[in-house]
Formats: C-alpha cells, sequence, structure tokens
C-alpha cells in the first residue's frame, strides 16, 4: 500500500508538471520590444510597457554619469513570470530576478510583482556593474559597489526617476554594527577572508561614500566628475591608492569615517529628480502578440539558456508542428541534443532544415558546434582534423550573416586555439568577440589564454591589467581562475627568460616544479624535481618533461592542457 501511495504521488506530481509546462506555452504571451530591450511576458502591453520604460530610463541614468556616455548596444532579452512558473525552469523560488551576459546576448530573468520598481529592483545593482565593465578600465572595488547601490537605489514613479534615495537597508547596517576603518573600504586588499558582517558594512559604508563624494558641496569650480576622474587617473600611475583618495577627493583617510557619520546624522540627503520623458528622449516600444508556435519558440530558447535539456526539447518540439517556426525548432532542438551528446539524432534533424525558413546564422553555427563535437570525440588526429575545418567553414558561412555575434569570433579563436590552427587568429579573433561583447569576463579570461599561448611579450601585463580591473562581485567568479593563469604564466616566463642549465618537471596530478641557474643538468632536474613534489609523501610521479626553453613536445601539449583547462 505505501509502495502504491509513493507511486501515485510521484505520478500526480508529474502530471500536475507536464500540464504547468503545456499551460505555460498555451497562455497569451506578448513579446515588446524597444531600442535596447525585448521582453517576453504574459502580462499586458501596458505592463510591459512600464518595465521597458524604466529600464530605458535607467540606461539613461547610467549613461549621464558615465563621462563616455557611450553604453554599447547589445541584444538583451528579459523572462518576466511568476515565482512556480519560473521553477518549472529550475530558478530556486528564492531568486527574485538575474542578469547573465552571455556570449550573444543577455538574458535576464525577471520575478513579477504587481509593482515595477519591485520587479526589476533585484537587477539594476548587476545591470551597473555590466555598464561599468564595457568602460574596459579598472574602478577600485568601493567605487563599483557604491556607485552600483547609489545608482540602482533609484526611486521610480509614473514621471520621474529619483535619484539620491535612501538605502534603508544599507542605513541600518551603518547604524548597529561597527564601521569598519575607511582605509579598509579605500584599499580592501585580499577580502577572502572576509566575514559576512564585514562584507555588508563594505557595502553599506561604499555606498554611503558614494552617496556624499557625489551630494556634497564643494567651492565653485569644483566637481564630483572631475575629482573622480582625477582619482583613476593617479591609480592607473600606480600610486599609493589612499594616498590618490585623499589629494582628490581633499578628504583626510583619518577622517573620512567621522564626517560620513556627520553627514548621515543630520540626516539631510539631496535628491535629483530626472523626468522620464527626458531620460526616454528617442525610445520607442513596439508590441505583439506572439502565435503559439513562437511562444513554443521563445520557451525553447529560455530553457536552452538555462541548460534545461526535456523543457528545451519539449517547447521545440512543440514549436517544430508550426509551419513558421519548423526549421528554427529544428535548429534549436539539435543544439540541445549537441550539448547532451546525441550527436547522430542532431545530425538528423540539421538535414531537415529548409534553409528558406531559417536562421542561417545559427543554422551554420550549430553544424559548426557539431562537427567540433564529432572531431572530439573521435581518436583519429586526421579525422579529428578534417571535423575542425568543418566547423571553421561553417563559422565563415554563419559570420558571413551574422557579423556581430561575438559567440560566432568566440568559437573560431578556441577551435585555432585548441587545433594550433593559427594562434594570432585566434588572438584576433577574441579581440573582436570583446569589441562585439565588451562586458563578457569569460571572453576577456580567454584572451589572455591566448595571448599566453602566442608568447605575447605583453601577455603577464595583460593579464595582470585584467585582475586589477576585476573589482566587482560581477567578476568574483574569474578571480581565482585568472589569478591561476597569471601565476603560471610568470613562471613560464620566468623559467624561458634564464640562461644555463634549467629543468622543468610535472606530476600526474597536475603540480609542477622549475629551476633555472645550475652549473649542471642533473642538479637542474633534482631540483625541478624536488620543487614539483614540494613536501609531498608521493614523490615517484614527478618527471622532467623540459630542459631548454619549453621547445620539448611534450612541454608544449601540457602547458597548453594547463592554459586551456576546463574550456
Amino acid at each position: 500500500m505505501l509502495y502504491k501511495f509513493v507511486f501515485t504521488l510521484t505520478f500526480l506530481f508529474l502530471i500536475q508538471g507536464c500540464a504547468s509546462i503545456e499551460k505555460l506555452q498555451s497562455e497569451a504571451w506578448i513579446k515588446s520590444q524597444s531600442n535596447n530591450f525585448t521582453l517576453y511576458s504574459q502580462l499586458n502591453e501596458n505592463e510591459n510597457k512600464s518595465i521597458l520604460e524604466n529600464l530605458e530610463a535607467f540606461r539613461s541614468l547610467i549613461n549621464l554619469s558615465n563621462k563616455d556616455n557611450n553604453t554599447q548596444v547589445f541584444p538583451t532579452e528579459i523572462y518576466v513570470m511568476s515565482q512556480n512558473e519560473a521553477n518549472l525552469f529550475g530558478i530556486s523560488k528564492n531568486i527574485g530576478g538575474y542578469f547573465n551576459n552571455n556570449l550573444d546576448k543577455n538574458i535576464i530573468y525577471l520575478r513579477y510583482y504587481k509593482k515595477t520598481q519591485y520587479m526589476i529592483s533585484t537587477i539594476l545593482h548587476e545591470y551597473v556593474h555590466y555598464v561599468h565593465a564595457q568602460r574596459q578600465a579598472s574602478f577600485p572595488r568601493w567605487f563599483e559597489e557604491g556607485t552600483a547601490e547609489y545608482l540602482s537605489g533609484v526611486e521610480i514613479s509614473d514621471e520621474k526617476l529619483i535619484l539620491g534615495a535612501i538605502q534603508k537597508g544599507r542605513l541600518a547596517w551603518l547604524g548597529y554594527e561597527k564601521w569598519l576603518p575607511a582605509q579598509d573600504i579605500i584599499n580592501p586588499g585580499d577580502m577572502t577572508n572576509w566575514t559576512g558582517t564585514d562584507l555588508s558594512m563594505f557595502y553599506a559604508q561604499s555606498w554611503l561614500i558614494t552617496f556624499y563624494l557625489n551630494n556634497r558641496e564643494l567651492p565653485q569650480g569644483q566637481n564630483y566628475s572631475t575629482q573622480l576622474n582625477n582619482y583613476i587617473n593617479a591609480l592607473h600611475k600606480g600610486n599609493d591608492k589612499v594616498a590618490d583618495f585623499e589629494s582628490a577627493f581633499n578628504l583626510k583617510i583619518d577622517k573620512v569615517n567621522r564626517t560620513l557619520k556627520n553627514y548621515w546624522k543630520r540626516g539631510k540627503f539631496k535628491k535629483l529628480a530626472l523626468n522620464k520623458s527626458f531620460l526616454l528622449n528617442d525610445i520607442h516600444i513596439e508590441n505583439k502578440l506572439l502565435s503559439q508556435g513562437e511562444v513554443n519558440l521563445v520557451l525553447g530558447e529560455f530553457s536552452y539558456s538555462r541548460a534545461q535539456k526535456k523543457q528545451s526539447l519539449f517547447y521545440f518540439n512543440k514549436a517544430s508542428h508550426f509551419t513558421s517556426q519548423r526549421d528554427n525548432a529544428l535548429i534549436g532542438k539539435a543544439k540541445t541534443l549537441i550539448v547532451n551528446e546525441s550527436y547522430d539524432e542532431a545530425h538528423t534533424l540539421l538535414k531537415k532544415v529548409d534553409k528558406k525558413n531559417a536562421d542561417l546564422s545559427e543554422f551554420h553555427f550549430t553544424k559548426a558546434q557539431l562537427n567540433y563535437a564529432l572531431g572530439e570525440q573521435s581518436d583519429d588526429n586526421k579525422t579529428k582534423i578534417d571535423f575542425v575545418n568543418k566547423a571553421l567553414k561553417e563559422l565563415i558561412s554563419a559570420w558571413k550573416l551574422d557579423k556581430t555575434n561575438a559567440k560566432i569570433y568566440y568559437f573560431y579563436g578556441l577551435i585555432s586555439l585548441k587545433y594550433d590552427l593559427d594562434i594570432d587568429r585566434a588572438v584576433s579573433m577574441l579581440d573582436e568577440a570583446i569589441y562585439h561583447n565588451p562586458s563578457n569576463i569569460g571572453l576577456k579570461v580567454m584572451l589572455f589564454r591566448a595571448e599566453i599561448l602566442t608568447g605575447h611579450k605583453q601577455s603577464h601585463k595583460y593579464g595582470q591589467d585584467l585582475l586589477a580591473s576585476f573589482n566587482s562581485e560581477y567578476h568574483l567568479s574569474a578571480v581565482d581562475e585568472l589569478n591561476d593563469l597569471i601565476e603560471i604564466s610568470a613562471h613560464f616566463q620566468e623559467y624561458y627568460s634564464e640562461k644555463n642549465f634549467k629543468s622543468w618537471a610535472i606530476s600526474e596530478n597536475g603540480d609542477y616544479g622549475y629551476s633555472y641557474g645550475f652549473t649542471n643538468q642533473l642538479e637542474a632536474d633534482k631540483a625541478a624535481i624536488r620543487y614539483c613534489i614540494s613536501g609531498k609523501k608521493e614523490t615517484s610521479d614527478c618527471k622532467v618533461i623540459d630542459q631548454k626553453n619549453g621547445n620539448s613536445q611534450i612541454f608544449k601539449v601540457w602547458f597548453k592542457l594547463q592554459i586551456l583547462d576546463d574550456v
């Protein structure tokens, strides 16, 4: 009886889940398009318009706060769903929204709330970081986080955006927790071991510093923008960070906290109200009621972006039953199957695509993915190269149809790197990808990998500069990876530049050691193995693979694997 009861509950759950997925694609969905955003939802046109107008106004507000005022246009898709609907795509019910900068487009999920401000507030902070990342500039972390907090705290009304709203949560932290020394805010150093309270105070104090510097009274002829530019320029010269702050803002570090507390306690905070009509100049919004085939195609793409195989195949399969969406749905099913290593099925589907009705750039890109995957699984080198060349040919066809798509340049560069086809071309492809998607962290790290493999003399400096620019939570996921690459790059440059007898040893688990400056090769080998072992008990698996400048074939293969690890 217990078994039967559990089975019944499970069966009912599956039926309800499928019914929910089925219901979602059968509802009326509207696509609303503005200059910089595409929104998909089951809301009415006025609600969609409200969301898009507020996001466009916020984007304009960020541009006004940046001196170069040239936020790049990049495809951004927004999906609005209820909490339960989003959960069908593997989105936790605790998540109110997210912002993902993918190679070819941004994906935003917003949980539905009746008030637009609640709906978009979850992604405004991340959107500020995204825009800052386009600048290719290194901002200190207090400025990154403080500015993101300051701008994302904007109040939204029907007619205006009000900058300078008080973040009550941040004020609460400032009221009952011990403040961090101002020097630790301006120059925090390594924050790896900071407590949760320390991090919360860092955000709160960074917000208040930014708030104060933006709004304090200054002598005639001075303004915050000029002070900020002087500060950033000084930092780029490698000077003392605290001294640069004191000089640029005319505020001694030992007086910062006292000044901020007095400012906070007075409670006279300036607000700047900006009319939406000004911020929305030349912004146009168009609405379209989607057909059921289009709805399924849209939901299939969203599922694919979430790596939800079953949902993706379900919606693409539904879309394939409609003539106008059939061919793009087949492509969608094929790329889902490729990710899940079902290559024969993917090949069969792509053969059925009628090119007259398909997104041909995506078609050729998907064929490139398939050929690359087939090459990767082959043990025969000639077969690998044949498939790789087919993949590159398909990428060229995709590029001819969509010359602004960063993922095409990225994939071409990746293949060129992995198969040693043309490393210099790989670098130029990745450069071009970054030009079209300047905020993408993965592209920048990948370019550093390519620079290392070319042996470019400036590669180490590029890595250091890149690490210096990774100052916000937007970049945190890549910091450890970048540090590892910088370390091995520096070790190789050191090893390569030294003369006399030298040696490089590796172990099976990825450890390595190197030595140089010895009077004979035997001593150099012993030292390299000793450094490779580095105090571990197991000593037998460390072996020498190079005794010159990294020219041995086994070293080249090993080194490339380290640089392209997990790519």
